[in-house]
């Protein structure tokens, strides 16, 4: 976990580094880690198989380690050094399953056992011999398992081990990127509230059944709000926020297939129509149509990288379509198959399951009136301060949540 830790800061920070991005944003640990699971994830299909993969994590991190030298930019300094005390209050937290055990294994299989699949597939990747999973035979996205494969097999341990480093390490990565967002608090609170990001009611859940793809995706939506709200600042290292957002875009294609880009790429949607009409209301007659003319060359670039990114992950795409890969998980009794209530994303929910909603809770309706307040007043911070990338991400992930209604209700 702290290999996986290290590798993800010190790549997310060499690539925005590279393309200008001198201060520290917070986002360089899910830059980094969405650039080593898109990398592995085409590198180990690759002849020499996780050896190929383990050399292109090797160049990245010495890639990185150059632009850091070149730069002479290394990340020290106070706006980093705080988010070693929200690192070490997160894997405190997220520990205390295998402290309260006293070993350390997957926690959740009796809930639910996805891992096996996943352990089936990074076994797979070391030695493709005999029958190929059925996963892997419907373009199952294998980002993350070659990432962890690799590790481990260059470590010489078992996957099993690098599944729980990942899932100790995202919470972290997930509780650093959060500072950005909370830089006006002071410093006690600021680290408080960073750390009980990634542990919130529904994040935990989620944990505490080896969720790590879910967590994946959670990292790369924070961090694209952060990109987008950096974008709208006009600060420094606009490019290297924009490459960014598409590097966590190549990140949600290796893990959650083509389905994974509607979070991203609605966030980012939800995020340019607020700004057009903040532009429309405040800035002079006109405005809004200059500000469209002038981002379609952007768009266009932007447009082009993406497309690249999907075409390094073709044959598992195609592959994903042609068994109907989607149709499975929503026709089948997939965790994915059913939306949760509602309530239990906002924080305030007594279970220790949720995927059984609200039926083993008593007052329920007590805890969602909690978080709808909570939720209200968060609403109107943003809307008061202008956070139009963060209501751009809700905006979206609501979307999406009701989308998945409609679909599961079918």
């Amino acid at each position: 976990g702290f290999l996986l830790l290290a590798l993800s800061l010190l790549v997310g920070r060499g690539a925005l580094l590279l393309f200008g991005r001198r201060r520290a944003s917070f986002i360089e640990g899910g830059v980094g880690i969405a650039v080593l699971v898109l990398g592995c994830s085409v590198a180990i299909r690759l002849p020499g198989r996780e050896k190929t993969s383990l050399a292109l994590i090797v160049l990245l991190a010495l890639g990185a380690a150059a632009v850091l030298l070149w730069k002479r930019d290394r990340v020290l300094g106070p706006n980093v050094g705080i988010a070693i005390a929200p690192a070490f209050v997160t894997v405190l937290l997220v520990s205390f399953p295998f402290l309260s055990s006293g070993h350390l294994g997957l926690p959740g299989v009796g809930v639910n056992n996805d891992m096996a699949m996943h352990l089936v597939f990074a076994e797979w990747l070391i030695e493709p011999v005999g029958a190929t999973p059925p996963g892997i035979l419907q373009g199952y996205p294998i980002g993350p398992q070659a990432l962890v494969t690799t590790l481990t097999w260059a470590l010489g341990s078992e996957p099993l081990r690098g599944f729980v480093g990942l899932i100790l390490a995202i919470p972290v990565l997930i509780a650093i990127a959060s500072l950005a967002i909370l830089r006006d608090l002071r410093p006690g609170a600021r680290i408080l509230g960073a750390a009980f990001v990634p542990v919130a009611y529904l994040s935990a859940s989620v944990l505490g059944i080896a969720g790590f793809k879910e967590q994946l995706m959670a990292l790369w939506l924070i961090c694209t709000a952060i990109a987008l709200r950096e974008i709208s600042r006009r600060g420094e290292g606009r490019v290297a926020m924009v490459l960014a957002i598409v590097a966590m875009c190549g990140g949600a294609i290796a893990a959650y297939s083509y389905p994974g880009l509607a979070w991203i790429l609605g966030a980012a949607a939800a995020w340019a129509l607020f700004e057009l009409l903040r532009i429309r209301r405040e800035g002079p007659p006109g405005r809004a149509r200059e500000v469209i003319r002038e981002a379609l060359p952007v768009l266009g670039v932007v447009g082009g990288l993406l497309l690249v990114v999907a075409l390094s992950q073709f044959n598992r795409i195609r592959e994903f379509l042609e068994a109907d890969a989607f149709g499975i998980v929503t026709e089948t009794s997939s965790k994915l198959r059913y939306t949760i209530q509602p309530f239990e994303a906002l924080g305030s929910w007594p279970s220790g399951n949720w995927l059984l909603g609200r039926g083993d809770v008593e007052a329920w309706w007590l805890f969602g009136a909690l978080g709808v307040a909570a939720l209200a007043y968060a609403v109107a911070w943003a809307v008061r301060r202008g956070e139009l990338a963060l209501l751009g991400a809700l905006a979206a992930a609501a979307a999406i949540y009701v989308a998945t209604a409609i679909v599961g209700d079918r």
